[in-house]
């Protein structure tokens, strides 16, 4: 359950995984402005091929993150501008779950089935 208040904001750029919780946090301050030094707001951010994602959020200690990698689905981003977006508890569910729920091809599935599609066509003549 979130607590009332919570702010999640969500980097639309891709970001590099192998970001330690010091770089995403400057990442924050980078992308955010003035809103990193919050202490009631989620940062998620997610890879290129947005099968992986980071949240980051501050707290009186210091920084934390979670690191979760969907497997064999890829996150929907919401649409923004400006390269962030803001978000509600339900959608940040979402994210987390991977919303497509679609499973990938290899690049081996799809030779594959473009070679089974050329092979059943009629020769044109």
């Amino acid at each position: 359950m979130m607590p009332r208040g919570l702010r999640i904001f969500v980097a639309l750029d891709a970001t590099d995984m192998r970001r330690s919780v010091r770089g995403l946090s400057l990442a924050v301050k980078e992308r955010f402005g003035e809103e990193a030094e919050e202490t009631r707001a989620l940062y998620v951010f997610v890879n290129k091929r947005r099968d992986r994602l980071k949240v980051l959020w501050r707290h009186d200690a210091g920084w934390s993150v979670l690191y979760q990698l969907l497997d064999g689905r890829r996150v929907v981003l919401p649409d923004g501008e400006c390269g962030r977006v803001s978000i509600d508890a339900s959608a940040l569910s979402k994210l987390l779950k991977g919303v497509t729920h679609i499973r990938t091809r290899t690049r081996r599935e799809v030779v594959s089935a473009a070679r089974k599609t050329v092979t059943n066509q009629a020769p044109p003549w």
